[in-house]
């Protein structure tokens, strides 16, 4: 009986912490986001240029095409876009 209360205790902690180590930041992320700062998705790449803090990241979600006005603003901060192998077009 005790190794049975046991191994049901070590499941139950191996599940709580499986459970936590599941990542959060695709919780906020829509479907209609192509681009991601750390845990907030943006429709459009001027958005996350907006967003974007000084040193920061975006991170492309998947391919993109812009038919966007031409002009995507000058920006007077240092930032990484990592593409993560996706395209971004610009029409």
């Amino acid at each position: 009986m005790k190794k049975i209360i046991s191994s049901f205790l070590a499941i139950v902690m191996v599940l709580g912490i499986a459970v936590t180590a599941i990542p959060t930041s695709f919780a906020v992320v829509e479907s209609t986001d192509y681009f991601r700062i750390g845990d907030t998705g943006y429709a459009t790449l001027k958005a996350a240029l907006e967003a974007v803090p000084d040193g920061g990241t975006i991170e492309m979600l998947k391919d993109f095409t812009d038919n966007t006005a031409p002009n995507l603003g000058s920006f007077s901060k240092s930032f990484t876009i990592n593409g993560n192998g996706h395209t971004y077009t610009k029409l």
